[in-house]
C-alpha cells in the first residue's frame, strides 16, 4: 500500500517529502543532542587523604593540564560497590596497590595514584574505599571523587580523567576482570601511540555475549569507522595529552562513551593500537537489554550530531598533531 501511494507521487512531491523528512531528522537530532553536554560544572568533592588535597575539598575546578606530577594515574569508576558481594572493588584496589608498589620498587622513581570515582552511589561506596585503604602506607596515593548524583560510567571516567595527575592515564573496571598489572603490556606500546586499547580474549567469553559483541563490532565499524574489535573493554591507556583532548570533548555519559572516545581519536588521527590482555569474565554485569538499547541510541545520535554539527570539539584545541 505504501509503495502504491509512493508511486502515485510526482517527482516534485517525492523531493518535497524527502526534504521534510530531512528537516524532521534535524529537529529530532537537535532536540536530543541538546540534552547532552561536554562541559563539566558539577560540584564534585574529593574524599581522600591525598597530599595537598583536603578531605571534602572541591574537585570541580581541578582539570587536566599539560603538566604531570606522577607517572601513572589509574581511574576506577564505581557504583554501589559497598554492598556488593563479593566486594570486587576492594579486591581490585588492594591488588592494584600491591602491584604498583612492587613496580615502583623495581623501577626507581616511578610514581602513581589511584582515583576511584563514586558515580553517585546510594550506599556508602566512597566511605568504604577510604575505610579499606585508610591503613595502607600508601594511602596518600589514593583519591576518591564523589559525583553528586548517578550520571553513568562515562561521566565517572571523564571526571577522573580530567582530575588525574599522571603522565599516562589508565581506565580500569572495578570488578578487576583485567588485572592492573596488564597495564605494563599497554605501556610498551604507549611511546608510539596516544591510545592503547585492551583487547579481551574472545575464548573466555560466554557464547551469547560473543554473538552480541560480533554484531556490535560490525555496527561500530560501519557507523563510526572504528577499526578496533573491542571498543567496550574497560581497560585503556591514554597519554596525558590525548586524554585531555578526548575527554574534554565527550558528550555521552553512560556505557557508550567508549565509542565516542575512540570515534574522536580516529577523527583526530591520533595514533591508536590495541593489545590482547588477560581478562576473566566476572558475574553481576549491569548490562541489560535496556542498556543495550540506550547504547545503540547514543551511538546513532552521536554519529548524527557530529555529522550535522550539533556536537563539536571545543575551539582552540589542535588535535591534528600527534604526541
Amino acid at each position: 500500500m505504501v509503495l502504491y501511494v509512493w508511486a502515485l507521487l510526482s517527482p516534485w512531491n517525492i523531493w518535497l517529502s524527502l526534504a521534510l523528512l530531512f528537516v524532521l531528522l534535524l529537529i529530532v537530532v537537535w532536540r536530543a543532542s541538546a540534552t547532552y553536554s561536554s562541559t563539566d560544572n558539577l560540584d564534585l568533592r574529593f574524599r581522600s587523604r591525598a597530599v595537598g588535597v583536603r578531605d571534602g575539598a572541591p574537585a570541580s575546578k581541578i582539570l587536566l593540564d599539560s603538566t604531570h606530577s606522577c607517572d601513572l594515574s589509574v581511574i576506577i569508576p564505581a557504583f554501589k560497590e559497598a554492598t556488593r558481594v563479593p566486594q570486587s572493588l576492594k579486591g581490585t584496589l588492594l591488588a592494584a596497590v600491591d602491584h604498583l608498589q612492587e613496580y615502583a620498587r623495581q623501577n626507581r622513581g616511578f610514581s602513581w595514584e589511584i582515583i576511584v570515582v563514586d558515580d553517585g552511589s546510594p550506599d556508602c561506596t566512597a566511605d568504604s574505599v577510604i575505610e579499606w585503604t585508610n591503613d595502607l602506607p600508601c594511602v596518600e596515593n589514593i583519591r576518591v571523587v564523589s559525583l553528586p548524583r548517578n550520571m553513568g560510567k562515562g561521566a565517572a571516567v571523564k571526571s577522573g580523567m580530567l582530575r588525574a595527575r599522571g603522565q599516562f592515564l589508565l581506565m580500569a573496571d572495578a570488578d578487576g576482570a583485567a588485572p592492573i598489572s596488564e597495564w605494563v603490556k599497554l605501556r610498551a606500546f604507549a611511546d608510539h601511540n596516544s591510545v592503547v586499547i585492551g583487547r579481551r580474549k574472545s575464548t573466555q567469553r560466554k557464547f551469547s555475549r560473543l554473538v552480541l559483541s560480533l554484531g556490535f563490532r560490525l555496527l561500530i565499524r560501519l557507523v563510526c569507522g572504528i577499526p578496533f574489535p573491542d571498543t567496550q573493554c574497560g581497560f585503556k591507556l591514554f597519554t596525558r595529552r590525548s586524554a585531555r583532548i578526548l575527554f574534554s570533548n565527550t558528550y555521552i555519559k553512560r556505557f557508550a562513551f567508549d565509542v565516542e572516545v575512540l570515534f574522536l581519536a580516529v577523527q583526530a588521527k591520533l595514533k591508536c593500537s590495541d593489545k590482547e590482555i588477560e581478562w576473566t569474565e566476572v558475574g553481576g554485569s549491569t548490562i541489560s537489554s535496556f542498556t543495550m538499547f540506550q547504547m545503540l541510541k547514543d551511538i546513532l545520535l552521536m554519529r548524527c550530531a557530529y555529522a550535522l554539527g550539533f556536537w563539536t570539539r571545543r575551539k582552540g584545541q589542535s588535535i591534528n598533531k600527534d604526541d
